[in-house]
């Protein structure tokens, strides 16, 4: 995946701006097309894919993709990009004769952006400059990227004037690209194609900490292939394996119909569910003493009935309790199908438990929630940027190179997430393959 965006779509994106518009489109189809088929094979995932699935592997990361951008959808944002910063240049020969291919070009780009979704300005709007954005959306786009550029003159013969003749809008085609990609999950979701479900795992996937195991940096392990195929389809709402799981769990002998119930399932309760917990506890204790902070693991068992580790900052003491929620399991979607519902759940059932452990101690409780998309409850993410304040403060920032910062423990605790996830699956179909075995062995007993 990685290869494919940094090795093979860059040269293509600088030929959508080069090549003529009108006559690239054909070829860019297939390249896509291609591409796409590369990628499927690699992930043994088998076309043709669902609407969620198909839609999503193109999104951005940030939008509940996978990163994979269809330069089809993307070509007429270049090609309008590219007549923007030579547009006073041609202004001479488009004055002389209006139906050269460049324009032609140009005014195919504007109706196919028009088309995607993209807003015209109004007539009584001269320049880009003109237009007024609040400071929330200044905000949202960071500090390379101006909001005002979502926008298109009234009519594409303006775009001369329309940007103040600047042949340098570096933002122009990434913020018209954005808004063709965004209308395009935007229309997904109002379709009749999206569930509820769906619309729960997208708005998890969205979230910024969940779609970091998809990056590469020198201090993580990366995802194997097989748990990289798994965290891929859990993205994607694809069910785990390319073959059907029982209808009924033959460990819990519960008829679900979910196909990722081993993340839910009694089975892998106390394995590969509570190690993957661990992990997690393990990583932020790590975190939390690299910046300073002491920090200790509660030693447990079953019958445990305090948090799983304290920790002590200079602003006080602070006991946290790590907990893991699989938002699409039965039990969440009974109720009311919102977003988030079910990591507000889990927060709010373990402040209600250790809440009163906490106010004896004269310590606060944080409860570290994630689900198994990998979005953060907001109490873990306030957490963790409190101890990196915590460590900027005694100014541990580059004291040794192994020191885990934020950055990297986002990346660790994402990455760590998703293959835990993939090791609870296969420990599940380890753990049926079993039983049948023994079923089979104890029926042939029987016979004989």
């Amino acid at each position: 995946m990685q290869v494919a965006k940094i090795h093979v779509l860059p040269a293509p994106t600088y030929f959508l701006r080069a090549l003529p518009f009108r006559v690239s489109k054909e070829p860019i189809a297939e390249f896509d097309c291609k591409l796409r088929e590369a990628i499927l094979l690699r992930c043994n995932l088998s076309a043709p894919l669902p609407p969620t699935a198909s839609t999503f592997l193109s999104q951005p990361v940030g939008n509940g993709g996978i990163g994979l951008r269809e330069l089809g959808m993307v070509a007429p944002a270049a090609k309008w990009a590219s007549a923007a910063s030579v547009a006073q240049d041609t202004l001479p020969f488009f004055e002389q004769n209006p139906t050269l291919p460049f324009v032609l070009d140009r005014e195919d780009a504007f109706d196919e952006l028009v088309a995607g979704g993209v807003t015209t300005a109004g007539p009584d709007i001269d320049c880009y400059t003109q237009i007024e954005v609040s400071d929330e959306e200044k905000k949202a786009f960071g500090p390379y990227a101006d909001p005002r550029l979502r926008f298109l003159p009234h009519e594409p013969d303006l775009v001369a004037t329309f940007y103040d003749g600047k042949k340098q809008l570096k933002s122009l085609q990434r913020m018209l690209s954005r808004v063709l990609l965004h209308h395009a999950a935007d229309t997904f979701l109002d379709s009749a194609d999206c569930s509820p479900a769906d619309k729960i795992r997208i708005s998890a996937c969205r979230a910024k900490e969940s779609g970091l195991w998809l990056q590469l940096h020198p201090k993580v392990e990366p995802l194997s292939d097989a748990q990289f195929r798994i965290a891929l389809r859990l993205r994607l709402g694809l069910p785990p394996m390319p073959f059907d799981l029982p209808a009924k769990c033959p460990l819990c002998l519960k008829t679900t119909g979910d196909p990722w119930h081993p993340f839910a399932c009694s089975a892998t309760r106390r394995r590969m569910v509570t190690t993957s917990h661990d992990n997690v506890m393990s990583t932020v204790v790590r975190f939390a003493r690299d910046c300073g902070a002491q920090a200790r693991l509660e030693p447990k068992d079953l019958g445990s009935l305090v948090p799983d580790g304290e920790f002590f900052l200079s602003t006080g003491a602070v006991l946290v309790d790590a907990s893991g929620v699989s938002s699409l399991a039965p039990s969440h979607l009974k109720g009311r199908k919102v977003p988030g519902r079910a990591l507000a759940s889990r927060a709010r059932y373990k402040h209600n438990k250790y809440n009163g452990h906490a106010d004896s101690l004269n310590s606060r409780f944080v409860p570290l929630v994630l689900d198994r998309f990998g979005c953060f409850h907001k109490e873990f993410s306030a957490f963790l940027k409190e101890l990196d304040t915590e460590a900027k403060q005694l100014g541990l920032g580059t004291l040794s190179p192994t020191r885990l910062d934020l950055p990297t423990t986002l990346l660790k605790l994402s990455n760590g997430w998703q293959a835990d996830g993939a090791r609870i699956v296969y420990q599940w179909l380890t753990m049926v393959r079993m039983h049948q075995h023994r079923a089979a062995v104890h029926r042939l007993g029987y016979i004989m």
